[in-house]
């Protein structure tokens, strides 16, 4: 239904219902909790978009404004994790490539292409 959705999970009830204009491809809450993003699809004649929202400003209104939005020129989204701190996000892509944007300003940090195929999933893993 081109829209993301948080829900209370003890009662079942809607909370926020986030209307996207296309299909919502990834959806995270960061480390913290205080915040969230989704990513859009391109299609539809909506462009891929990562937005950011504050999950109690979410909260307290009817028609939640994400704080940022990233416009994915490139290959569509298509899997997506927090980095630590919520400082940054990292977006992997239909085309192989992984992005490193600043969950701040939105600027690109870094992009690397280190698979040949879609990025199917995104995963942190620990260091010693």
């Amino acid at each position: 239904d081109n829209s993301a959705k948080l829900w209370d999970i003890e009662t079942g009830k809607e909370l926020v219902n986030f209307t996207t204009g296309s299909a919502v491809r990834t959806c995270l809450f960061s480390y913290s909790g205080k915040q969230l993003f989704y990513t859009t699809d391109k299609s539809m004649g909506q462009t891929c978009e990562v937005r950011f929202f504050d999950v109690n400003e979410s909260l307290s209104t009817d028609t939640p404004t994400p704080y940022l939005t990233i416009p994915v020129e490139e290959s569509k989204v298509t899997a997506a994790a927090w980095g630590p701190l919520d400082e940054y996000v990292l977006t992997g892509h239909d085309n192989g490539v992984i992005t490193k944007w600043c969950a701040k300003t939105g600027n690109k940090l870094k992009s690397v292409k280190p698979h040949s195929d879609k990025v199917n999933d995104l995963q942190k893993v620990q260091t010693k």
